[in-house]
């Protein structure tokens, strides 16, 4: 199977774009990662999806090798000649079949454009962040607990943005206080309980954490139907509490709980635990 023209467009606009970013911004650039409407892949699936088009792209063997490699994961997105099939297999035994262009490598991501993540304090919208390059995020530090929210800044290792328009299942939760949130099936959500969840395994009732501490319960979740190109970002930290973000005012996992290697682990662990937890686990190492 030989690479497509197309293919080779975007290899060139892709390197163009790379060039015009580290020239803007020099050693402040800031990656911008691609995803992927038409087929949206976890980290092992991801990989899978590489090993295949290396048998069945032989002639780009060196770009999907290199994407590969990166962390986190970039997997092929490939369709038929017509673009009507997406899912191409992610099991390198697989046959090529009628797959035959690549379109881009891509990762996860999943904010609506208007939706606001806050950046140094200020709340900005997700897509105006990644246009102006905001380069330090408002994270949860190390030391919070529910009980003791404190925040830190620190630097935008990544943004991520689909990489063109598409159509895409939003969740709109509404919350009791009136506050709402956008976000895509899989995106990270922070319970009252600490626990981090993807926001399709929400109901009505669940207490998300606000900024400011108090919990608020969901009163109505509905899906909006939306065309166009979403967002996130995550921070230059590996910490999975540093990668609790304040988006519309509550508290959700930045993208690398979406595709990052090491945090595929922690859904639905806990993640932000109570100074209560903490001061019991101490007594009982005091009492040992």
């Amino acid at each position: 199977m030989r690479i497509t023209t197309k293919f080779l467009i975007f290899l060139i606009s892709a390197a163009s774009l790379l060039a015009a970013n580290q020239t803007s911004w020099g050693a402040s650039y800031i990656t911008i990662r691609s995803r992927c409407t038409e087929n949206n892949l976890d980290p092992g699936p991801a990989h899978g999806r590489n090993a295949w088009a290396k048998k069945c792209f032989s002639s780009a063997i060196e770009q999907i090798t290199f994407h590969d490699q990166q962390t986190p994961v970039e997997y092929a997105l490939v369709s038929d000649k017509n673009e009507s099939k997406w899912n191409a297999p992610t099991d390198a035994k697989d046959a090529c079949g009628e797959f035959e262009t690549i379109h881009a490598f891509c990762v996860a991501s999943c904010y609506t454009p208007s939706q606001r993540i806050r950046f140094d304090g200020v709340d900005i919208p997700v897509k105006t962040a990644l246009l102006t390059r905001e380069r330090n995020v408002t994270t949860l530090s190390k030391s919070a607990s529910l009980e003791n929210l404190t925040y830190d800044i620190l630097p935008v290792e990544s943004y991520t943005q689909s990489w063109r328009d598409g159509y895409e299942r939003i969740l709109v939760l509404e919350m009791r206080s009136g506050g709402n949130l956008e976000v895509t099936l899989g995106h990270p959500i922070l319970l009252s309980s600490g626990i981090m969840v993807k926001a399709k395994d929400l109901s009505v009732g669940d207490r998300l954490i606000r900024s400011t501490g108090e919990f608020d319960p969901i009163d109505k979740i509905r899906e909006l139907g939306y065309f166009g190109k979403v967002y996130n970002l995550a921070p230059d930290s590996l910490d999975p509490v540093e990668n609790i973000l304040v988006a519309e005012g509550y508290l959700a996992g930045s993208a690398n709980y979406q595709y990052h290697q090491l945090f595929q682990s922690m859904w639905y662990r806990q993640m932000l635990r109570s100074m209560r937890d903490v001061s019991q686990v101490q007594e009982n190492g005091d009492a040992k």
